[in-house]
């Protein structure tokens, strides 16, 4: 979990005052790199290795790599109320050779006896490029706890197996809890060839709210499952609390067909359904100029009296969907937005902008061109991703983040420039 401070709304300034910044340090040592291991940013940041670790003081002055006893301290402090000590723990961790941690998270993941740690261990496995990886997640579906289940289901998700598509299936008919069905969905969705999931999917479309209609739209459109357009072009076109959601869906989906479906629905739907297929039709590349101006003009002449929240949550929302999709004018436009913003359009920016890291970070770099906009676009993401506390979607940025460094030229601007992005977010 990351720590941010210094986020003033009120003045619609950003300044990000986190504590001092903390390298990707050097710990690839003897035995420290390897196929089990994460790969590590060796960055020469301002502070030593010593320093970095100084909230874990049994780590700091050892100059060898860390044992199995130290990750194992370390692993406990998972779980430790304070989230400072959590969160060095898990940078220790990530910097440890990779023959040694993975075996203890793993270990711990299954059988600590504090549950939070078990699920943090988790997260932290998920990080790993590792075969025993999926086995370990494969495993964690069938777990009790359901804050595990949601661990393994999000990453089955990033990291489909055809195998495991008949797994995800039996747990479909048993999984009620909360926050763990809606990830179970967004897993199954990975596996759209399947038959048998396009059904199962199908069918979810048809439960109404209590079966998680809702999730099952969302997931088909981030997964552009072409074998639904008929399914939800109904739902675009009948207002509802699904609408907005079936129409954004549609243009994820991206096919040039259902344009006039959407080019139908009356303008006497609510405003933020409007702003949904303002966006959707902006994806299907249908005016796409006018129609961005028009969601950047919701942020920036907001309506205080009607849906304030609603519509500038639906207009950011929609700027953020056209980023993830390659639209840098509209990743622009949101930091622009938050450039000047009060407080409630600032977190609301925020948020969206952090969405956009999480879902797809190569998007964030363009946005990021000069020294102003580096700045906001930090303070952003990382004021959006503590309000977001989701651990599992951060350590993905960060693997994604790492990967992204070592594509780029050592030395290249874009490589300091996620250089910098990881050091800002604290991984």
């Amino acid at each position: 979990m990351t720590r941010y401070v210094g986020w003033n709304f009120s003045s619609g300034v950003s300044n990000l005052t986190s504590g001092p910044r903390i390298a990707i340090g050097a710990l690839i040592v003897t035995g420290g790199l390897t196929g089990a291991s994460p790969v590590i940013c060796p960055f020469p940041g301002p502070r030593g290795v010593a320093q970095t670790f100084s909230s874990v003081p049994a780590m700091a002055a050892q100059a060898a790599p860390l044992s199995r006893d130290d990750v194992d301290r370390l692993i406990d402090r998972l779980g430790a109320f304070d989230v400072d000590v959590r969160t060095d723990a898990a940078r220790a961790i990530r910097r440890a050779p990779g023959t040694v941690a993975l075996p203890a998270l793993m270990d711990a993941a299954s059988g600590h006896a504090d549950g939070f740690v078990r699920r943090r261990a988790l997260v932290l496995v998920s990080g790993y490029d590792d075969p025993r990886v999926p086995d370990q997640m494969e495993q964690a579906v069938s777990e009790a706890n359901d804050a595990l289940r949601t661990v393994a289901y999000r990453y089955l998700e990033r990291h489909p197996e055809p195998r495991l598509g008949p797994v995800l299936l039996k747990a479909l008919t048993n999984e009620t809890a909360e926050l763990a069905r809606p990830a179970l969905i967004r897993a199954l969705a990975a596996h759209g060839r399947d038959l048998k999931v396009q059904r199962a999917l199908l069918a979810e479309l048809a439960r109404g709210a209590e079966g998680g209609r809702g999730d099952t739209i969302v997931a088909l459109g981030d997964q552009r499952a072409t074998y639904a357009l008929k399914a939800l072009v109904p739902l675009a076109r009948t207002e509802g609390p699904f609408q907005a959601q079936a129409a954004i869906a549609l243009g994820q989906i991206g096919d040039a067909a259902v344009v006039p479906a959407l080019s139908a629905i009356p303008g006497t739907t609510p405003r933020s359904t409007g702003i949904a297929v303002t966006t959707a039709l902006c994806l299907l590349a249908q005016d796409c100029q006018s129609r961005r101006a028009a969601l950047v003009k919701e942020l920036s002449e907001p309506d205080p009296y009607i849906g304030f929240q609603t519509l500038v949550r639906a207009a950011a929302f929609g700027l953020a969907e056209l980023a993830v999709a390659g639209d840098v004018d509209a990743g622009r436009a949101l930091i622009d937005a938050g450039r000047v913003a009060d407080s409630p359009l600032g977190q609301i920016v925020a948020e969206a902008v952090s969405s956009v890291a999480v879902r797809r970070p190569e998007a964030i770099l363009p946005l990021m061109v000069d020294a102003e906009d580096r700045r906001l676009t930090l303070t952003l993401v990382a004021a959006g991703l503590a309000r977001r506390g989701d651990d599992f979607g951060e350590e993905q940025l960060f693997v994604r983040l790492r990967s992204l460094y070592f594509a780029e030229a050592e030395g290249s601007p874009k490589r300091e420039l996620i250089q910098t992005l990881i050091n800002t977010l604290q991984f």
